[in-house]
């Protein structure tokens, strides 16, 4: 017994003998002729007693401990993963799989009670992730708000801006208990985790490839499948994996840093003027506000003024009671006014 659950021990010395479910007999008769045969060698043949047991066994258990076709593969499966191990760079990982993870935390872990969601990297490009642009200001949605819906009702807060790595070099972890509480105040941006059994699948949009670390369902365990990385300790001790992570950040950054240096130097070479004083490229019409031109304005209207001051003369109109006072056109003053 280990964990409540029952284990066959063997060793070299043990025979396998194999027998085809359908072709067992009713007991007593013996399981002879449902006896397939041998993969190897085998040291010890069951008896005729152990036949008629293999018999009475079947039919005693009525097939519920034994599972069927579809549960057999998969456990099957989930044994051939172990044998190979379950370490994976992000790379690597597929749908509905488990694996061993070495990651760096790429953003503070959103607490959402009943578990933590947060974004890790360990600098490999998975296609099936979700990418991430690095373009000027770009914001990365709130954990329990993907769609962007409670914006509206967050007066004067701003989104943080997505700091990388950028395309789709990171995975959205939702962990809950008992791990979860290894993260809750222990884990922050930056840190290096390692993590046991992640599963890996699709997340709810069935678009992005994402981890989910939840209990043991097979042995019930207590055991957090974290722990915090010291990249701080000495080389020797740290993680062989971890030290690959950490060269691919490097070699990240450095590849980050040329490109802006680049983008800045082209940025500059665009403003520079060429041999003569005149602009590399088409230039926009710059608007005409130098001085001279603003006196030239000025005076243009003033003389527009004057001219329209002398085609109009004051006429003196005779009346009884005052005298009134009219700008009349010139064109009206050719002809004697009565």
């Amino acid at each position: 017994m280990y964990n409540h659950n029952k284990s066959l021990l063997t060793n070299r010395t043990t025979s396998w003998h194999v027998y085809s479910a359908s072709l067992i007999p009713e007991p007593p008769a013996p399981a002879q002729d449902a006896l397939r045969a041998p993969i190897g060698p085998q040291r010890f043949q069951p008896t005729a007693e152990e036949q008629a047991f293999v018999s009475w066994l079947f039919h005693e258990v009525g097939g519920n401990g034994i599972p069927d076709q579809d549960v057999f593969e998969t456990r099957a499966q989930d044994s051939l993963n172990v044998k190979k191990g379950k370490f994976a760079e992000l790379k690597d990982v597929g749908d509905t799989s488990f694996h061993d993870l070495i990651v760096q935390v790429v953003d503070d872990p959103f607490d959402l009670g009943d578990r933590i969601s947060m974004w890790v990297s360990d600098y490999t490009e998975n296609l099936a992730f979700f990418d991430r642009a690095a373009e000027t200001g770009a914001t990365h949605e709130r954990y329990d708000d993907p769609c962007g819906y409670l914006n509206r009702f967050s007066k004067g807060t701003e989104q943080r801006a997505w700091g990388g790595p950028f395309g789709k070099m990171a995975m959205q972890m939702s962990v809950w208990e008992p791990h979860a509480s290894c993260i809750r105040g222990q884990a922050k941006a930056g840190d290096w985790l390692h993590l046991g059994n992640v599963q890996i699948k699709y997340g709810r949009n069935n678009s992005n490839l994402e981890g989910f670390l939840r209990e043991d369902r097979v042995f019930r365990s207590s055991r957090a499948q974290v722990a915090v990385l010291d990249v701080r300790q000495e080389p020797e001790n740290v993680d062989p994996r971890l030290k690959e992570a950490l060269r691919r950040k490097r070699d990240y950054e450095r590849l980050v840093k040329k490109q802006k240096e680049y983008l800045k130097a082209e940025n500059g070479s665009k403003k520079r003027k060429a041999v003569g004083g005149v602009p590399e490229g088409p230039q926009p019409k710059a608007k005409d506000n130098s001085l001279p031109n603003r006196k030239q304005r000025r005076a243009l209207q003033q003389k527009m003024a004057r001219a329209t001051e002398q085609e109009h003369i004051t006429v003196t109109v005779s009346d009884v009671n005052k005298q009134r006072k009219f700008l009349v056109p010139t064109f009206a003053t050719q002809e004697p006014l009565p």
